[in-house]
């Protein structure tokens, strides 16, 4: 009977702590073809996020550090969100019911309490004014980013979303220059 290979149990560990760091191993790229992330690149990241796991010992010592990160009930600095969808927070279920402040960025405030979705984790209501927000959720703050479903495009310049009669002959007259900006 043939037993797994040492390095069989050391590749399963660091893709245990890249899925519960949530570093993605397998992504499809622009030409639709699926790609899986190195072992190598994977402990990269992984050391660059603050969670080495050159060694069996690292890996096991990265997963605990990770656990008591995971299970404290403190905000990331920055969470993203879709306009209009629940916000997850990465919090655990036992802070469900604490009060929560937004400060949106047109000044505006919404209030509520963490509640737990279906899935037991913890979300705020759908935000409906995309921009940087403020979370405060007892005494910690983070940066609440809210963008909508889609940004703006060639469709919405020339009113095609808008019901726009004469947007057919608008769009056979639609010229432009693009370029793709990199940050």
């Amino acid at each position: 009977m043939n037993q797994p290979s040492s390095d069989f149990f050391e590749h399963a560990a660091i893709n245990t702590l890249a899925a519960a760091a949530g570093v993605s191993r397998e992504w499809t790229d622009a030409n639709g073809q699926a790609q899986v992330v190195s072992t190598d690149s994977l402990r990269a990241v992984l050391a660059a996020l603050g969670l080495p796991c050159e060694t069996g010992s690292q890996c096991r010592d990265s997963q605990a550090q990770l656990a008591l990160q995971q299970s404290s009930a403190s905000l990331p600095p920055l969470v993203t969100a879709t306009i209009g969808a629940a916000v997850q927070l990465p919090l655990p279920a036992a802070v469900a019911g604490t009060p929560y402040r937004i400060t949106l960025e047109s000044g505006g405030t919404v209030a509520g309490q963490l509640a737990l979705d279906a899935n037991g984790t913890i979300c705020l209501s759908a935000i409906a004014e995309s921009g940087y927000h403020q979370l405060l959720v007892a005494d910690t703050a983070c940066t609440l980013a809210v963008a909508p479903e889609r940004c703006y495009g060639v469709a919405d310049a020339l009113g095609l979303y808008a019901g726009n009669a004469d947007a057919g002959s608008a769009a056979s007259r639609c010229w432009g220059l693009g370029a793709q900006l990199y940050s």
